[in-house]
């Protein structure tokens, strides 16, 4: 998952709701939070159920006292280890 447009490195944040720093484990999945690049990494066995989870609990935040008002697109992109049916991976989708 990344911040595709507008991404300001000294000012936006993705992470993982109640959870602080740049990488820690959901769901029994570990994610990590790049600055430089805006990018978070969710990794880990599990099923597409546990990555919807997942990924419904990434959050947005700025850093700013005086935050840019340009607006920011976040994107998302599967790397699949294995190959799975359609099926499998409609939950994410949903």
């Amino acid at each position: 998952m990344s911040i595709s447009s507008g991404f300001s490195s000294t000012q936006d944040l993705l992470g993982i709701s109640g959870q602080s720093g740049t990488s820690g484990t959901v769901n029994g999945l570990s994610w990590s939070y790049n600055s430089g690049t805006g990018v978070l990494t969710l990794t880990g066995s599990a099923t597409a159920s546990t990555y919807q989870t997942a990924l419904s609990q990434v959050v947005y935040s700025n850093s700013s006292e005086n935050p840019s008002s340009t607006p920011r697109s976040i994107a998302f992109a599967l790397n699949l280890q294995e190959e799975l049916p359609l099926a499998a991976l409609h939950p994410l989708f949903q």
